[in-house]
């Protein structure tokens, strides 16, 4: 999870530092994702990445949660839409799901 100094960057930094983890870890699968070429993107010091997150494994994982709170945000009508039948429910869950 990410540290307390991560928490109080300003909104635009954190955003920039979470938009360039996502893109590395979009186009490197774990192994070869590289917490240097974040920094490098975002011109930031080595250092910065790790008072932000302990490991790689720590942010992977926080990446991870955001996108299934992203995804979930984006699927709830179909849950709070009241469809009765479960399959089509269900159907409808996979369909939204797959447009995100």
């Amino acid at each position: 999870m990410p540290t307390q100094t991560f928490e109080h960057l300003a909104e635009t930094r954190r955003t920039s530092f979470i938009e360039a983890a996502f893109d590395e870890f979009l186009q490197n699968d774990y192994e070869n994702a590289s917490v240097t070429q974040i920094v490098k993107r975002l011109g930031i010091g080595m250092g910065s990445a790790y008072r932000y997150f302990e490991n790689k494994k720590e942010l992977y994982f926080y990446l991870k949660s955001l996108a299934e709170k992203e995804k979930m945000a984006y699927v709830m009508p179909v849950l709070e839409a009241g469809i009765s039948d479960f399959f089509e429910m269900y159907r409808e869950l996979f369909r939204v799901g797959l447009q995100f």
